[in-house]
């Protein structure tokens, strides 16, 4: 297959992070603010029965405590967001998350690794999702891959001034460097892609097979400089009776440049953790959880078509 094709595959089981419950004052109410539920990472099915990777960064939102006035007790503040495409449009699947768990710590010593991997996995009420299956070997560099997911988050989805794009964003490149060096165990990947927040959780593919070769995880960002002058105030101050001139401030401040250096987890971690974490009783899910087309088919016809409201963010003037 080629890549237009192994991403039709693959596309099925990209999921979106997003919020519950979003809150505006009257003057935040605009198209782009309301056109879709803000986005905060990626993540993908690796099992049918409700379990999707992602980062541990992403799983430190998911699981923090947003006080809001709609949530119940112990609710996630979180969904996962399924595509679903139809001949009319969209129709965006919201999955409930039920558990996020973190492994705490590589089984055994990795050289040069962090102590702590940047995975984790989300189990949802849902079963029969369309799982990628996992590319557990060890990669050379110079191996092409690609990785779809939501960089920028829904900004990117919102360019325009109104919802424009309703898909994950598909990038393609090479994996770079194997770390620390070429190896059998190697703790991570780098490959030649510019990636922004909200792409973390993203899986990294073969091009041919749609099989995931890691997860997306971080990125090597540069650092510019910016300095300059300018007034703080345009007023005359007196001291003593005497004019003073306006006071002057000089700028001085560094911020951050992305570059294609983007960092990626292999699948072989992915899978060693799942293993372990899926030795117990944890991922069991609810005897009444629906599969994914009985969810499609409870769930009111009211797709989503370029330019249209979803329907799915409260809006509330928190200045009344």
């Amino acid at each position: 297959m080629g890549l237009p094709e192994t991403y039709e595959k693959t596309k099925p089981s990209i999921v979106a992070f997003t919020k519950k419950y979003s809150f505006f004052t009257e003057k935040e109410l605009t198209p782009q603010n309301l056109s879709f539920d803000p986005i905060i990472g990626t993540g993908f099915v690796i099992d049918k029965n409700g379990i999707i990777a992602t980062n541990d960064h992403i799983a430190e939102r998911l699981i923090k405590s947003e006080p809001n006035p709609l949530s119940r007790n112990g609710e996630c503040h979180f969904n996962a967001m399924l595509f679903n495409i139809t001949d009319k449009g969209l129709l965006p699947i919201h999955l409930e998350i039920i558990e996020v768990f973190q492994p705490k710590r590589y089984p055994t010593k990795m050289h040069c690794a962090p102590d702590k991997p940047d995975i984790a996995f989300v189990k949802v009420k849902a079963k029969d999702l369309p799982a990628l299956e996992l590319d557990t070997s060890t990669l050379k560099a110079g191996i092409e891959v690609a990785t779809a997911g939501f960089p920028m988050g829904t900004n990117a989805l919102v360019a325009t001034g109104k919802l424009g794009q309703i898909s994950p964003t598909l990038q393609r490149g090479i994996i770079s460097a194997v770390l620390p060096y070429q190896q059998t165990l190697p703790h991570a990947y780098t490959i030649n892609v510019m990636v922004q927040g909200g792409a973390s959780g993203s899986s990294v593919f073969l091009p041919e097979s749609g099989k995931v070769i890691g997860v997306l995880y971080s990125s090597l960002n540069d650092y510019n400089q910016l300095s300059g002058e300018g007034v703080l105030k345009d007023i005359e101050l007196t001291k003593e009776g005497k004019a003073v001139e306006s006071m002057q401030i000089k700028i001085k401040a560094k911020y951050a440049v992305p570059t294609n250096i983007s960092y990626v987890i292999p699948s072989r971690d992915i899978s060693g953790f799942f293993s372990e974490l899926n030795s117990g009783d944890d991922f069991t899910l609810p005897s009444d959880t629906k599969t994914l087309d009985e969810l499609i088919a409870s769930k009111d016809q009211e797709e989503m078509l370029p330019g249209q409201l979803p329907g799915t963010i409260w809006k509330i003037d928190l200045e009344s």
